[in-house]
């Protein structure tokens, strides 16, 4: 008859044949001693592969864990890990409803530009690459060797820049600059206007005929209209090596003529020479047309050195 383990007796030897009730679930099953175990020796003999398996991976690797295990970093930056988890658990009950202290509104107003871009470099991006409009580096490709011989030029004369830069001559000189600065911004009004700096000579009436009267240090070009014969020309504060232009026309009423005769800083009689065309020219001068005299005072001779235009 069968008898539950816990009713056998525990000093016996057995023999394997003696039969067993296993019960399990609510289910008793009816078998011998020998056939339990060699079912759970089958069972074992079926799955130590996998044992085996592992214990040669462990026997394998092991010995370098002790060697090679440094978690420093891990210990290091847990802490972080932790204030991480009570920032996300502090905050995260809001980010759902969009509040602070993650206000995504300004994401949200923003995020259509991205589109924006997108639809940009999707519809443009296949130009790229061929080089065509709307991107053409056509001019980039072009100027850029002008870029490498800047590079060049810098590369070969910067070294010199820092242990010979002498700025002592842009310093004295540019008071200069704030002269002539004063001077254009002065004048450069009637530039435009097609107007100059030139001297309106006075016209003198000595013994029936015109002088022409001018202070060459109020400037070296006179312009002039003619009315009548002028006779000579009559000039101050002239030393030699100085030289000048007249300009001159016709009032339409002429022909009026011009003899070029000089006095001196009210001295006597200068003899002129024309080096170049002929003063009888400005008689022939029409209205609205030009004629130009340019002269040297060459003090030594006593004399002045005209040259005289084509008429313009």
């Amino acid at each position: 008859m069968a008898k539950k383990i816990t009713d056998l007796p525990t000093a016996n030897t057995f023999s394997g044949g003696e039969c067993v009730l296993l019960t399990q679930n609510d289910q008793t099953v009816q078998g011998s001693v020998s056939a339990i175990i060699e079912h759970g020796l089958s069972y074992v003999a079926s799955t130590s592969g996998d044992w085996d398996s592992s214990y040669t991976t462990v026997e394998a690797n092991s010995a370098s864990w002790n060697n090679h295990t440094d978690i420093s970093l891990l210990q290091t930056t847990s802490g972080v890990w932790d204030s991480s988890y009570t920032t996300v658990e502090a905050n995260s009950a809001s980010w759902d409803t969009r509040t602070d202290p993650y206000n995504d509104t300004l994401l949200q107003s923003s995020s259509s530009n991205w589109d924006n871009t997108y639809t940009t470099v999707e519809s443009n991006s296949a130009s790229w690459d061929a080089h065509t409009d709307p991107y053409n580096d056509t001019l980039l490709q072009s100027s850029s060797s002008n870029w490498d011989s800047s590079y060049t030029t810098v590369e070969a004369n910067s070294a010199s820049w820092a242990s010979h830069t002498d700025i002592t001559v842009l310093q004295s000189a540019s008071t200069e600059w704030d002269d002539t600065s004063t001077v254009v911004q002065t004048n450069s009004s009637s530039w435009a206007a097609g107007g100059d700096v030139s001297v309106t000579p006075q016209v003198v009436l000595a013994n029936g005929v015109q002088i022409l009267d001018w202070d060459h240090a109020l400037g070296s070009t006179i312009k002039h209209t003619l009315t009548d014969d002028v006779y000579s020309i009559a000039i101050s504060n002239v030393v030699n090596g100085d030289s000048g232009l007249i300009i001159l026309r016709q009032d339409g009423l002429g022909p009026w003529t011009f003899s070029g005769h000089a006095y001196i800083d009210g001295g006597a009689f200068g003899s002129q020479r024309i080096l170049a065309g002929d003063l009888a020219s400005v008689a022939t001068v029409l209205p609205g047309e030009v004629i130009t005299l340019g002269w040297l005072y060459d003090e030594p001779a006593g004399q002045i050195y005209y040259y005289v235009s084509d008429i313009d």
